[in-house]
């Protein structure tokens, strides 16, 4: 049958909807670990918060659903969890139902944080709307549709007030409207026994199913690849499908024209004034990265939800270009505020002159950080942000890579830069996953026999987020040398 990941995928492409259907289950990452530990932490919350009910659970579809008739019919039952509904091929499992007069309470419980003012963002409203249709055309009479989320001002240790109630009905039952009038299409898309035609979509940048299954198999410059494309460009530049095909007087921005010309060329481009930019690092160089996490529920006194907290960092320091760097790294421990200790440490190792390298701004936010819960110690976190060279602005600046396809992030530079390097030889090579590790590890998911390999891991791949700078710097001045050569 056809859940609701399969049908909010059809919405957006039918033939990303089609694979969906059929796709094995992803891996289980530490990333995706930690998101059903958090999720199941919420879940208990609204539990509790909506009083005692009667649990379907997961059971098979049919079993589910004869269960969820009995609880509804039953005058007593208050507030039913896991509800399950289908209608025709579609089938959706409702998180909890209060009963509200004649009619029930739709209520989806989310991990995300309830927004301050307004409605959740558009994927919450998606899936509770989803819910909403299948449900409805089964004959539930629902009466409100609203999410339970995080309160955004959850302090550590509360136990009241954990979960805030958002009332959205008015917009779940319109998109839920917009749903039903799609089904019999997405129906007829999902069950056929060839996949749909597919169309180079926007979507298709994101689509797990597009370079492996689909329109971008063999292809790597796809048109969807070009930075900031907007749907109506894309309209315009659909049908030549390849970056590399695009002819030279193409509807492009000035950036996209950039990186067609090197697509087409084969050949990087150097711009020598934004190359030039690295005169300005200052010796020592320190290459700093850090890793973070962000509790759903706050850890430590004055957190807010989801807030970053710094947990380790890398640092390479190299007196001249011509010296070999040096090491330094921090890893926090497992069960204490280690804010200061990591703060202090740093502090001491960055001295108080020398350019300090990072790539992109996540490094300066994560030194406000610090700077603002030990205010002590923001001066002296001033003056380092002070030192920071953004080496991702050389590479907007100074270098255009046809492997790059217009991107900057680190590990799409990287690869092509400094091929050498290799994350996929480590063990946490993600840094979703090295968060979730060090989380999983804090609420003792992770049993202390195994943190000795779980910090091993953890130390390598932030080691070589900081080694990659150095490589990428040395493998830029290559490339102005050569240039000016």
């Amino acid at each position: 049958m056809i859940a609701k990941r399969a049908f909010l995928s059809a919405v957006a492409c039918r033939a990303q909807g089609w694979y969906q259907l059929r796709v094995e289950r992803e891996p289980i990452t530490p990333a995706l670990e930690w998101r059903f530990h958090v999720g199941a932490e919420v879940e208990k919350w609204a539990r509790g918060e909506l009083g005692d009910g009667v649990r379907i659970g997961w059971q098979e579809g049919t079993t589910a659903q004869a269960l969820t008739a009995r609880a509804l019919a039953d005058p007593e039952a208050r507030v039913v969890f896991e509800a399950t509904f289908s209608t025709g091929p579609f089938i959706a499992r409702a998180d909890a139902l209060r009963r509200h007069g004649d009619g029930w309470d739709l209520i989806e419980v989310k991990s995300g944080k309830a927004p301050e003012t307004g409605l959740p963002r558009d994927e919450y409203l998606d899936d509770l709307a989803f819910t909403a249709f299948v449900a409805q055309a089964a004959g539930l009479p629902i009466a409100r549709c609203s999410f339970l989320l995080i309160d955004p001002q959850l302090q550590v240790g509360q136990t009241d007030g954990v979960l805030r109630e958002v009332d959205a009905t008015a917009a779940i039952l319109a998109r839920g409207g917009d749903f039903q009038a799609m089904a019999p299409a997405i129906a007829a898309a999902l069950t056929a026994g060839e996949r749909p035609e597919p169309r180079l979509e926007l979507v298709c940048r994101a689509c797990p199913f597009f370079h492996t299954r689909c329109l971008g198999v063999g292809i790597p410059d796809p048109v969807v690849a070009l930075p900031n494309l907007s749907a109506q460009r894309l309209d315009r530049l659909r049908s030549f499908h390849r970056i590399s095909l695009l002819p030279p007087d193409a509807d492009l921005t000035p950036n996209q024209r950039r990186v067609a010309q090197v697509v087409r060329s084969g050949s990087p481009l150097v711009e020598a004034d934004g190359l030039a930019q690295l005169d300005a690092i200052e010796w020592p160089a320190h290459y700093l990265d850090f890793e973070s996490v962000n509790p759903a529920f706050p850890w430590f006194a004055g957190a807010k939800p989801y807030q970053a907290i710094p947990f380790q960092y890398s640092l390479h320091v190299r007196e001249s270009f011509d010296h070999p760097p040096a090491h330094d790294e921090y890893l926090a421990p497992i069960g204490s505020d280690w804010r200061r200790e990591l703060a202090e440490r740093l502090l001491d190792r960055l001295g108080d002159h020398g350019s300090i390298l990072v790539y992109s701004p996540y490094e300066r936010r994560m030194l406000g950080y610090l700077g603002g819960v030990l205010p002590d110690l923001a001066p002296r976190f001033d003056q380092v942000a002070g030192r920071l060279f953004d080496l991702e602005r050389i590479i907007d600046r100074g270098y255009v890579h046809p492997g790059f396809l217009g991107r900057t992030s680190i590990k799409q530079v990287v690869p092509v830069m400094v091929p050498e390097l290799d994350y996929s030889t480590l063990d946490i090579s993600a840094g979703d996953d090295a968060a979730a590790v060090f989380a999983l590890m804090w609420v003792g998911q992770y049993g202390s026999g195994d943190h000795d390999r779980h910090r091993r891991q953890l130390l390598a791949y932030c080691r070589l987020d900081t080694l990659a700078m150095v490589r990428l710097h040395e493998a830029l001045e290559k490339v102005r040398a050569e240039a000016l050569s």
